[in-house]
């Protein structure tokens, strides 16, 4: 018969060893990394998409191309957020890392404006994904004191990846062209082994969804104590209950911003759409 793992053969309050811990991390940094170069080089390229002869996109068409990737991402952010509940986190966070991936190439490939649009708007859907994934591997998988930190040091491969980006498209999208740039950006299909091998499934979504034999055996491989199922005393609250709690008055400022901060553009992919549309 089975049993939880004890004080005895667990680390310290049952928490993960930080080997584990920065090893999902660490995971989870690559993808939200690959995530900011596939943001960041779209800005980058703008200057020489624009330039295109071939194509010869008008200012409006170019911002239009950014935007879709936008919309995309508030769309899979929102669909992974349910869906990451519902389903298993590690199959949902692959799938999405893919699907991102293979746009980047099919964007790289897009023969007219219209299907590196539509690319874009499913690398989006992609993108958006990732974070609410990355953020409950990254947090679940994590001491309770450093919570917050390994979120943190997790999420700054966002920045590292938009400076990535900005830094090869200075040094090569003159030479090799704005399609190779995008084209770099489906390295993350490499790593989809090292994602499969490397990622657990979250403990708690095993446990709440009854999976509790498959949760001991996880948590005896990973040493950690397995959590035990949230109760249930009544009705989850509906979408439109959630909704008026985070937009009380309390709250409202606060989420108008978080949301503004999360779903916008990085500057890099700003001052080629203004500049040229000011022309």
């Amino acid at each position: 018969m089975q049993s939880d793992p004890t004080p005895g053969n667990t680390p310290k309050d049952g928490e993960i060893s930080p080997a584990r811990s920065y090893l999902v991390i660490f995971v989870c940094w690559l993808a939200i990394f690959a995530e900011g170069y596939d943001v960041g080089v779209l800005g980058a390229i703008l200057p020489a998409l624009s330039a295109d002869p071939v194509w010869q996109l008008s200012p409006l068409q170019v911002g239009a191309i950014g935007s879709y990737t936008v919309l995309g991402m508030l769309a899979g952010g929102l669909l992974a957020g349910t869906l990451s509940e519902i389903n298993a986190r590690k199959p949902l966070f692959i799938t999405c890392l893919a699907l991102f991936a293979s746009c980047m190439i099919f964007s790289a490939m897009a023969p007219t404006p219209k299907i590196i649009a539509i690319s874009r708007f499913v690398a989006g859907l992609g993108l958006g994904g990732i974070v609410p994934c990355a953020a409950a591997l990254t947090t679940e998988f994590s001491p309770a004191r450093s919570k917050s930190f390994n979120y943190g040091l997790m999420y700054s491969g966002y920045s590292f990846g938009i400076l990535t980006a900005a830094l090869i498209s200075r040094a090569y999208v003159e030479t090799h062209g704005w399609r190779t740039m995008l084209m770099i950006g489906a390295f993350p299909l490499l790593m989809l082994p090292l994602f499969a091998v490397a990622l657990p499934e979250p403990l708690e979504w095993l446990s709440n969804s009854g999976q509790r034999d498959r949760a001991r055996e996880m948590a005896r491989r990973w040493r950690v104590a397995v959590p035990q199922p949230r109760r249930n005393d009544g009705q989850k609250p509906g979408w439109r209950e959630v909704l008026a709690t985070i937009f009380a008055r309390a709250r409202a400022l606060e989420t108008a911003c978080f949301w503004s901060a999360g779903q916008s553009l990085p500057p890099t992919c700003r001052p080629p759409i203004i500049s040229t549309s000011l022309r």
